[in-house]
């Protein structure tokens, strides 16, 4: 759908239980606090046609139950979400004008930027995408109103796109690329300024854990079709071996295990949406039609969920530990979710 401006994916953080809390009134008297368990709400990002209308309305789900944004009118998708608080913060198109929605407010972009995922550090949207020159695109980040190149422009020779943005609280990360070399040329920069790692490859995703940066992607070398790989800061990691073509477009880490979401194209041609764990891959669609990929990977409380592709046009799957989760089982063409929250 040519009205889709970007389907990339998407950041996700995941959150813990909480912690036991021990409080002790006086020598003798000790009051165990246990924790409440919290099994975590599943917000999914996406569009949906409302009865029998044709139009698509940007719309999210918070466990399953609808909640639209636009007024139907116009076709409308988002591509990404979080949850900070009370507060769910959405981000898409509506026509091709960039938004996004604080709850149900929404924030129209007047810059000339074409995002692809977003983070909200201190309650501030920050968007990362690409600004465009002429025939040129360069990678770009928003936030308070302010579009920041990320490289220098002023050759225009220097296109790409910053493709994931990832909130490391005080401080954000952002992956991109240029692709005016030969091999394109990845970059992590912090906090908009530095760039803390350079290396060969397309990075798609990036997340943060601890002191440690990992970003997700495709590498190809000479000879080979592309390969599904990460980065753990700025080392690579393959997760397939390039004979036939594969990536990645989603990370998150968990404790110390690494979860990859992306595609690998099968021995028919077709892309069969897989998730890697720590390298171990588990495929989430059967391979017998095209554009099946994962976009979006979460762990929560162990379980791993992830988006894909559905079968048919239209349509998503969500899957939880490699199980698809009704109703988005990909058997309507009536809505999809691509982008994925737990909170």
């Amino acid at each position: 759908m040519t009205w889709i401006i970007s389907v990339w994916k998407k950041f996700i953080h995941t959150f813990g239980i909480g912690w036991l809390a021990v409080a002790m009134t006086s020598c003798s008297t000790i009051d165990y606090h246990m924790p409440r368990y919290h099994p975590g709400n599943i917000y999914l990002a996406g569009a949906k046609r409302y009865g029998s209308d044709s139009i698509f309305t940007a719309t999210y789900w918070k466990n399953g139950i609808a909640t639209p944004l636009t007024d139907g009118k116009t076709n409308s998708a988002l591509f990404g979400i979080q949850v900070t608080g009370n507060d769910i913060y959405t981000v898409g198109y509506e026509g091709s004008i960039l938004k996004y929605w604080k709850n149900k407010n929404a924030v129209t972009i007047a810059d000339t930027i074409t995002a692809t995922s977003m983070a909200i550090l201190n309650e501030k949207v920050y968007l990362a995408g690409e600004a465009h020159f002429g025939a040129t695109s360069v990678p770009a980040y928003w936030s308070i109103g302010q579009l920041n190149h990320l490289l220098d422009n002023s050759s225009q020779s220097a296109s790409g796109l910053a493709s994931a943005i990832a909130d490391a609280s005080p401080d954000f990360f952002i992956a991109g690329y240029q692709t005016n070399k030969a091999l394109p040329n990845s970059f992590i920069w912090k906090n908009g300024k530095t760039v803390v790692y350079q290396f060969s490859g397309i990075a798609r995703a990036v997340t943060v854990q601890g002191t440690d940066v990992y970003a997700a992607g495709s590498y190809s070398a000479q000879g080979t079709d592309l390969r599904a790989s990460y980065w753990k800061n700025g080392t690579r990691i393959d997760l397939t071996a390039g004979t036939t073509p594969a990536c990645a477009y989603a990370i998150t880490v968990s404790g110390d295990v690494v979860y990859v979401a992306g595609y690998e194209t099968n021995a028919k041609g077709f892309k069969v949406a897989k998730y890697w764990k720590n390298g171990e891959a588990v495929s989430l669609t059967e391979g017998n039609s095209n554009s099946n990929q994962a976009y979006a990977i979460a762990v929560y409380d162990n379980d791993v969920y992830v988006t894909c592709d559905g079968p048919i046009a239209h349509s998503s799957l969500l899957c939880k530990n490699g199980k698809v989760v009704a109703p988005f089982d990909g058997t309507s063409d009536q809505f999809y979710a691509l982008g994925l929250f737990i909170y």
